[in-house]
């Protein structure tokens, strides 16, 4: 339902049902599934939220870091585009 909510541009009802719904631990498919959809509809405060969650429970996946950049760029934010590059390149990712 995320992945459906989110490609169909319901991002806040998508970030809701994540963070107020779910009986369950959220894992990286449901945040991703998020942070995609933010990409697509160019939600930077939300995409921002989905991609930190990202973060925490897979810190080696560049893939995260790329689409929050590609958000970042869409958005015209190229300083949030340096900063995460740079801390890519820290991670050595």
């Amino acid at each position: 339902m995320a992945n459906l909510y989110g490609r169909a541009g319901l991002i806040d009802k998508t970030n809701a049902m994540i963070i107020d719904k779910m009986e369950f631990v959220t894992g990286p498919t449901l945040w991703g599934a998020l942070l995609y959809a933010c990409y697509l509809h160019e939600n930077v405060e939300i995409g921002e939220i989905a991609a930190h969650m990202l973060f925490e429970l897979e810190l080696d996946n560049e893939h995260n870091f790329e689409l929050l950049m590609k958000i970042y760029r869409k958005a015209g934010r190229f300083k949030d585009v340096e900063m995460d590059e740079k801390m890519m390149a820290d991670m050595g990712l």
